[in-house]
């Protein structure tokens, strides 16, 4: 059957070949290459040892490799070989995991490439590299799993938490940022937060105070509120810091912030419910002193001079509003009369 490689003497072919495998086999953690026509597929010496196996052991066919794949890579390693040798990938490149001799699963990386067609294009030969990728599979895994770790924490934090680059776009928030601003994170990604989230009249403020942040400063505690999607206003309470690269580059800010309107509303409250008390306090003053009371009528004078019935004196004095009845002895007069 004729083939694509360059003529030549078979014994120079096979020479060839062998210093090509000596190769790929120094790059790699070992070699394979595969005949389509017989079904025989060569393993280098290098590749069975970091498999833990010797080559007496070992079938010199897709089986052996079959048998140690792992049962949850095998359609992928199949569907992944299957396009390559029929021409609809310019290469073979797959993840999957090798069961060694030990039991222990090793996630290799495989990499191939039909070196030989037929005149139909139909492939004759497969060679391939592997390279053993266990330790930043881990690394990956550690990477994944710190990082969810991470996002369920920001998620179920209490705390408003956002993420900003230097034009003060939105690059993530949490559940909370999305209760108070009305808006949910697929929806807020991208925006300006300044211009969108900031009242008009401190704006210049929060972006001076955010920039500050991207140079370096510290915002701690520092208090601005903010406009909800409904146009609703919100006191939130932030803390800042920036997030910089491995060497050393600013390229965003995280901000945490505590919402405390209903704080800010129950002090104020508070202030004004103590304002109004020494109000009264003071006005209730003047009776802890003598009063120049009328023997005759019974009327008060106050500091101006002026003589007032007692009602009049009272509502002056405390602002109170008089309400009339009778005492139980004025009221049994009454019956009386």
């Amino acid at each position: 059957m004729a083939s694509t490689i360059e003529p030549g003497s078979a014994g120079s072919r096979v020479a060839s070949g062998d210093r090509f495998r000596q190769a790929l086999d120094f790059m790699g953690d070992g070699i394979w290459d595969w005949n389509l026509q017989t079904g025989e597929v060569f393993y280098s010496d290098r590749w069975l040892e970091s498999l833990g196996y010797d080559r007496s052991e070992v079938s010199p066919d897709l089986a052996f490799v079959e048998s140690i794949t792992h049962v949850e890579d095998k359609n992928v390693l199949s569907r992944v070989g299957t396009a390559h040798i029929e021409g609809r990938t310019d290469y073979f490149e797959c993840e999957y995991r090798l069961r060694r001799k030990s039991g222990e699963y090793r996630w290799t990386l495989g990499r191939g490439r039909v070196v030989e067609r037929d005149v139909n294009g139909l492939a004759q030969r497969v060679l391939g590299v592997n390279f053993d990728i266990t330790a930043g599979k881990a690394a990956e895994l550690a990477l994944e799993q710190a990082e969810q770790r991470c996002r369920i924490i920001v998620e179920t934090a209490g705390s408003v938490i956002l993420c900003l680059d230097p034009s003060f776009r939105i690059l993530e928030w949490n559940r909370a940022a999305e209760e108070i601003h009305g808006l949910a994170r697929a929806e807020a990604r991208g925006m300006n937060y300044v211009e969108w989230f900031v009242p008009e009249r401190v704006r210049a403020q929060v972006a001076e105070e955010i920039q500050r942040v991207f140079a370096g400063g510290e915002s701690d505690n520092y208090e601005y509120p903010i406009m909800t999607r409904h146009g609703s206003e919100r006191l939130l309470v932030w803390n800042s810091d920036r997030l910089v690269d491995s060497e050393g580059k600013t390229w965003g800010v995280m901000a945490i912030a505590q919402d405390i309107t209903e704080q800010k509303l129950a002090e104020r409250e508070r202030e004004l419910t103590y304002q109004e008390m020494q109000v009264v306090l003071e006005r209730f003053e003047v009776l802890r002193g003598l009063l120049r009371v009328c023997s005759v009528c019974k009327k008060i004078r106050d500091q101006s001079g002026n003589w007032l019935s007692l009602d009049e004196y009272l509502q002056s004095s405390v602002e109170v509003k008089m309400t009339h009845g009778y005492c139980p002895s004025c009221l049994e007069q009454v019956k009386a009369g």
